[in-house]
């Protein structure tokens, strides 16, 4: 059985985008060849509906509840640093019942779970890396005095490499991510490159057609043109990204990638 883990801690809901669609994809993909168990303190309420008996929501101890609502963003902080410790507990359980060949998680800041179970545990962890986490949430330049003080940025940057260090395997979405993992030294054998996909039983091009037209005759929108049109955008870009886009328009691509140029 694979263990997969989503440890990211919200303010609000997770039920629609881009990191939805990709979670939902992995797992699908894993699931083909293995039985899928899945913790996640994000997107619950879409893995629950998907999932049903094969997923458990991880919970956050309400222990910094009283930190005035100024300073939720401390709040926040020492939610995802502690998060590590709570999940740990919350999912240990699973271990007994079920043989668990290898954790997956996809990485969140101030997070080292997946790190904790496979130490504990003796699992190897495939860790997802979509980037630098600690890099998009350093508030330490923040305007607001509060954001620099409890930036956490050392530490965030700390836990990021404990993750990388100690994954046995890392699946970076890009071919540019993995060599940003291997300037820093990271070793480039463990780190497989798998890009972000579609679902086509989803994204189908025949039934998004057939809603856009839909949409368009609801709207009086026939004859408008909602997509990337060059007399539109264009006129609105740099001449460096004018160029730029021209020519990836007439690169020889695949089919799909044409069509999100498109």
């Amino acid at each position: 059985m694979i263990l997969y883990l989503r440890s990211d801690i919200c303010e609000a809901p997770i039920n629609i985008g881009g990191s939805v669609g990709h979670t939902l994809g992995v797992i699908k993909g894993l699931s083909r060849n293995h039985s899928v168990f899945v913790f996640s303190s994000a997107m619950c309420q879409v893995l629950e509906k998907e999932l049903g008996l094969h997923f458990q929501k991880l919970k956050v101890w309400p222990l910094f509840n009283l930190i005035r609502w100024r300073f939720w963003y401390l709040r926040w902080r020492l939610e995802a640093l502690f998060s590590s410790f709570f999940f740990f507990f919350q999912i240990l359980p699973i271990f007994k019942k079920h043989r668990i060949d290898f954790i997956y998680q996809r990485y969140s800041v101030l997070n080292c779970t997946g790190v904790l179970l496979s130490w504990y545990k003796k699992t190897p962890l495939i860790l997802e890396y979509n980037g630098s986490e600690a890099y998009w949430f350093d508030s330490s330049h923040d305007p607001l005095w509060y954001r620099r003080w409890f930036a956490f940025k050392c530490l965030s940057y700390w836990i990021e490499n404990i993750n990388l260090k100690y994954a046995h395997q890392i699946v970076a979405v890009s071919q540019a991510l993995k060599d940003d993992l291997v300037a820093r030294g990271i070793e480039q054998k463990k780190i497989l490159v798998n890009p972000n996909g579609v679902e086509e039983t989803i994204f189908s091009e025949v039934r998004l057609m057939q809603e856009q037209q839909t949409i368009r005759q609801q709207y009086g929108l026939e004859d408008v043109d909602l997509g990337l049109d060059k007399e539109f955008v264009l006129p609105k870009l740099s001449e460096e990204t004018k160029a730029m886009f021209l020519k990836l328009k007439n690169m020889d691509l695949t089919t799909d990638e044409k069509k999100i140029l498109n």
